[in-house]
């Protein structure tokens, strides 16, 4: 019986967030001689990757082969994995059709799709067994890594909804949505009204590497 211990120290929380950097919001931004609603659309769209979110872990996964009394020490099989992940959440701006982009003399009223995890994965360049102890007559135990780096994923997931990483992903889109508005029209009193969608698991399932 494989038993896995989440000894997860959360050493450092990394947020990573896009930019709008002046150069690339230049190419979104052609010069265009009238405001619509078709025109602020086909912008945002263009902006899906900026409103990526990053969660960065790091923890100690220790796992064993689990025996009773001296069994333990002749087949047991211990081990400690350092494991670095990352947790990537966003929202999908190409999920936007005609009917969520509004706009009249005053206001702007966009409603977004809800965020959703995009990826869970370890940093196999950063992650490694830190100690690996095996009984006298142990044969091996190809599970035993593979199932520790799974269950490290899994906490590292579970640990970004919890700390709100979805939220964050629904706050970076609003914020770029907003500065993108701005930059269009610079000069205009215009009302940015974003009108967020609570994330759903039913309709949005996990992708496979979260599950």
């Amino acid at each position: 019986m494989l038993r896995l211990l989440g000894a997860l120290a959360l050493f450092g929380l990394g947020v990573v967030v896009g930019v709008l950097l002046s150069s690339g919001l230049g190419l979104l931004l052609n010069p265009t001689p009238t405001l619509s609603s078709t025109i602020i659309l086909d912008r945002i769209q263009a902006l899906s990757e900026l409103t990526a979110v990053r969660y960065n872990f790091t923890g100690v996964i220790s796992s064993e082969v689990q025996m009773p009394g001296m069994l333990a020490a002749l087949y047991g099989q211990r081990q400690s994995l350092m494991a670095v992940g990352h947790i990537n959440a966003g929202i999908d701006l190409n999920q936007l059709t005609p009917a969520d982009v509004t706009l009249d003399a005053t206001t702007l009223t966009v409603r977004l799709p809800p965020p959703r995890l995009q990826d869970c994965f370890l940093n196999e360049q950063e992650s490694y067994v830190v100690a690996r102890d095996t009984g006298i007559f142990a044969r091996g135990a190809p599970n035993l890594d593979t199932d520790a780096r799974r269950y490290a994923v899994h906490q590292f997931r579970d640990q970004a909804l919890e700390a709100g990483i979805l939220d964050d992903a629904q706050a970076q889109a609003q914020q770029v949505i907003t500065e993108l508005t701005a930059a269009l029209n610079p000069d205009s009193t215009l009302t940015v009204n974003i009108i967020p969608t609570a994330p759903d698991p039913a309709s949005s399932p996990l992708p496979d590497t979260c599950q």
